[in-house]
């Protein structure tokens, strides 16, 4: 199986990420499309409208797929989006952990150590 076209890593405008190698990123006169890709999940994004729409057709073709719409999580991660654009939070899973500790009855304290220090002492 290759990459789809226009995701193989030859130029400045199509490449794979470098920091992760399950990001791919294709610049378009029109914007960009980036696919996250995790185990048997593929997040796809971008501003380009059109490319996204090739992509996912592209994918269709040769995987059983299924369009989940807007994402709400991914990979942890709650995933909001507004007018203004798009927000990425870990409130959900930091939530989890806390419940998980048994933590989520305790009391927040603003510091929890002196915040003026005095290490000339």
């Amino acid at each position: 199986m290759e990459k789809p076209p226009g995701y193989v890593a030859q130029g400045e405008k199509q490449r794979m990420c470098r920091a992760d190698h399950s990001v791919f990123v294709q610049t378009t006169g029109l914007g960009m499309v980036v696919l996250a890709v995790y185990v048997d999940d593929i997040l796809i994004t971008g501003s380009d409208v059109v490319g996204i729409e090739e992509a996912k057709t592209y994918l269709r073709k040769h995987f059983v797929t299924k369009d989940l719409a807007r994402p709400r999580y991914f990979l942890e991660m709650e995933i909001t989006h507004s007018k203004h654009g798009v927000f990425l939070s870990q409130r959900k899973c930091a939530c989890d952990l806390f419940q998980k500790a048994g933590l989520l009855s305790t009391k927040s304290v603003d510091t929890p150590m002196d915040s003026n220090p005095d290490f000339l002492e």
